[in-house]
């Protein structure tokens, strides 16, 4: 019996680790594309109620961003529009 556990690890863990490689193909396939964000996998331990390893399991994917490249992002687009503002209101101005 021991030996089927065993084997049953071994092939969630490989489940898991090819779910993993599909994420990484994502990231390596959308690495020039500008407004993808890499994933990151993150690994878990799956423990059965008993307390017993029950192999690995995937916890969470999560998006790795660059925070201050989105906060000038979101800073320049304020300003944008606030520009766009001033202007639309000085073309009806002008036209006055």
């Amino acid at each position: 019996m021991a030996m089927i556990n065993l084997l049953d690890v071994a092939s969630r863990a490989m489940s898991v680790y090819q779910d993993a490689m599909s994420i990484t193909g994502q990231n390596i396939s959308n690495a020039n594309t500008t407004d993808y964000s890499k994933q990151s996998v993150i690994f878990a331990s799956d423990v059965t109620v008993a307390g017993t390893g029950n192999g690995v399991k995937i916890a969470d994917i999560e998006r790795v961003r660059n925070t201050l490249i989105d906060t000038q992002v979101q800073t320049y687009q304020s300003a944008l529009s606030d520009s766009t503002k001033r202007s639309d209101s000085l073309d009806r101005k002008s036209v006055v």
